[in-house]
């Protein structure tokens, strides 16, 4: 059975006339599929009164109003209905009839209409929050990225993403650093998405003949949860699951001797360096050239081979790393795997063949796409002898389906499946494509072809859905709240409370943001940061007492934040503490020795600790020679220089401090100091 030709006439009714054992067949494939749609209907409906977080892929209603909790599921169990499938395949290939009999320019014009709108709509409905997987802390971390040897420590894993995220947040328009990296994530994630949505058009083409079946592939491809990528969305997956269906889309056509292996090698290449969990691909990438060889193309086999591995080195090259940081990145990957019986570390969860494992599996598989991995393992079954077994663009595509299930089934969510659901999605990318591809294979009659758009449909509304609470920010952090109870994650996901404790902070929540610190320090009371978080969410309500035993508290577990020390010692000398202070300055100098400020400020506490000008002094002088333009270096140097009896080298700095800063409140006082000197 070849991939490429297999056409059915256009649909013509439910009831096509069929015999025998495929009559049998067909009939228990619709009563299954059918009786799955209702479980899929169910299933929202009750998490829609009921959320928690081991519901997570299918509660997404109960954001909404009653009524709304209840006609959405309604609707889906009308799918199930076969005269309302009908009735929905003939207005899709009245729609199809229409659009084919086109001018081929007309054709082109509307698709690039069609592209246009998506990116608006993109754009409309971008994500409202940053909750989702790390995108919060890529806000701060990105403008801390000085040179391109920066990117392999901030962008580990995906570093060409973060690499083009570093250039575009500089040139971008955005009063602060915060917001142009946010702008920056959303021209990536919105131009990967209009890549896709064209994308996809040629490999439907590429897979099914019939333009009714194409239409429809297209749907259930397009429609699936992990299109909340492109919706301005804050995080690096966008571009490796564009560059994927890229990728086997020229996949195919090189199969199919329409293209050389050259191209698909590069994109491969581009796409390990945006994510390198791509890599796990690998297989695919190895299944065209040993196609390629077998034909004896020898060279090009060849060719390819060294052009993939030059465009990910030189991409590499780009991106900052060096051979001992990408052996380290990829040697430190023993956490990434969920453990087979014991949990060991607060990265895990759960066990490899645990309820709550399988449970997160399952919630994942419905949040992007319900039924693709259901039609896989039900054709499989059912209809294993049937399968082409010996078409080479069907087994490259099973291929790059067995390899993302294998990764999605033992890969370890560091922050918990629920939010790292978005790179796990990529790897779910082939099965959807996958199970299109087999369902018109496999049951490419009029009623197939109806149970796949019923399936399209309800995917549709369920991914409209989880967008639309995405983009409304009040919505995200209720369901991110809903998360957090009866969750499944591990002990080291709960970093989402300090990321909340941040958001509630900038909008001046103080309370929200104490209780959020709080809860995460319940299950973690060392950790320096959130210590030394709380006590700035003190220093900023007035809090004196919290804020200095916060700070202390972040200092006593050894914190590396110079400002936590700075603040402590700015603290001390306001209560009159000055040892203290003097002892927390210096440890902000233990971080920056060049800090003027800071040096100034030690000698200061010195005077103010009894301590005589010989031993405060060399403290200004070596302010000054950090910084030159600090002005109050020199009213200090002066001020020591006029109680030694130096009147010379009081003058030299008194004069300096007024033509460094004449405004400034002491200035009467140096003048007053310099008129009474004559």
């Amino acid at each position: 059975m070849d991939l490429l030709n297999n056409s059915e006439p256009s649909i013509a009714s439910v009831d096509d006339v069929q015999s025998g054992s495929k009559t049998t067949s067909n009939l228990v494939t619709r009563w299954i599929f059918s009786l799955f749609i209702i479980i899929i209907a169910t299933l929202h409906l009750i998490a829609a009164f009921l959320p928690t977080g081991i519901n997570w892929g299918f509660h997404l209603l109960s954001f909404y109003p009653t009524w709304f909790k209840i006609v959405i599921p309604l609707t889906m169990f009308v799918f199930v209905l076969p005269s309302v499938q009908v009735r929905m395949m003939r207005v899709l290939d009245m729609f199809t009839q229409s659009f084919t009999s086109l001018p081929p320019k007309f054709r082109i014009f509307f698709a690039i209409l069609f592209i246009v709108l998506c990116g608006i709509v993109f754009w409309s409905a971008r994500e409202g929050t940053t909750f989702l997987g790390d995108g919060f802390w890529y806000t701060y971390r990105v403008p801390l990225i000085n040179n391109e040897q920066n990117i392999p420590i901030e962008f580990k894993h995906e570093p060409l993403a973060g690499y083009i995220v570093w250039q575009l947040h500089k040139i971008l328009p955005a009063s602060s650093f915060e917001q142009r990296v946010v702008q920056a994530y959303q021209v990536v994630s919105i131009f990967s998405g209009i890549g896709f949505m064209l994308v996809s058009i040629f490999l439907v083409k590429r897979i099914v003949q019939e333009p009714i079946q194409q239409l429809l592939l297209y749907i259930f491809i397009v429609g699936s949860g992990s299109t909340q990528l492109f919706f301005g969305y804050l995080e690096n997956y966008a571009p490796a699951y564009f560059l994927l269906i890229v990728f086997l889309s020229l996949g195919i056509s090189v199969i199919n001797r329409k293209i050389n292996a050259v191209y698909p090698s590069i994109i491969f290449g581009v796409m390990i360096v945006f994510f390198f969990g791509t890599i796990v691909f690998i297989p695919s990438f190895l299944f065209l050239l040993l196609k390629s060889y077998r034909r004896g193309e020898h060279f090009n086999t060849f060719l390819s081979l060294i052009t993939c591995l030059l465009t990910i080195y030189l991409l590499l090259w780009m991106c900052g790393f060096t051979v001992e940081e990408l052996t380290s990145t990829f040697s430190k990957s023993e956490s990434h795997v969920v453990p087979l019986t014991k949990i060991t570390t607060g990265r895990h969860g759960y066990t490899m063949f645990s309820y709550n494992h399988i449970l997160d599996i399952i919630n994942e598989h419905i949040l992007v796409s319900a039924f693709a991995l259901f039609i896989l393992i039900y054709v499989g079954f059912s209809s294993f002898n049937k399968l082409p077994w010996k078409d080479p663009k069907w087994i490259f595509l099973i291929l790059t389906s067995l390899s993302g299930f294998v990764i999605t089934s033992i890969f370890n969510c560091d922050i918990g499946m629920s939010r790292d659901w978005d790179l796990l999605s990529t790897f779910i990318l082939p099965i959807i494509i996958s199970a299109g591809a087999t369902w018109f294979l496999i049951y490419p009659t009029s009623a197939g072809k109806q149970l796949l758009l019923a399936m399209s449909a309800i995917t549709i509304i369920h991914t409209g859905i989880w967008i639309s609470v995405n983009t409304n920010s009040e919505k995200a952090i209720s369901r991110m709240n809903i998360l957090l109870e009866n969750t499944l994650w591990g002990k080291s996901a709960f970093k989402v409370y300090e990321e909340m404790a941040i958001y509630y902070r900038n909008e001046h929540d103080f309370y929200k943001a104490e209780a959020l610190y709080k809860k995460w320090l319940a299950i973690d009371s060392t950790s320096p940061r959130v210590l030394g978080n709380l006590g700035d969410l003190y220093r900023m309500i007035g809090d004196t007492a919290h804020e200095i035993h916060f700070y202390e508290k972040a200092v006593q577990y050894g914190t590396k934040v110079p400002e936590i020390f700075q603040n402590l010692g700015i603290t001390y000398a306001e209560r009159e503490e000055f040892r203290k202070a003097a002892e927390m300055f210096s440890r902000v100098i233990d971080f920056d020795p060049h800090r003027a400020d800071i040096i100034n400020g030690i000698g200061a506490f010195k005077l103010r600790m009894g301590k005589d000008c010989s031993e405060a002094l060399p403290f200004f002088l070596r302010a000054i020679s950090e910084n030159p333009k600090y002005s109050l270096s020199y009213l200090n140097a002066g001020l020591c220089y006029e109680k030694i009896g130096d009147s010379l080298s009081m003058k030299k700095y008194l004069i300096k401090f007024l033509e460094l800063d004449p405004i400034n409140p002491n200035a009467s006082l140096a003048r007053d100091i310099l008129q009474s000197s004559h």
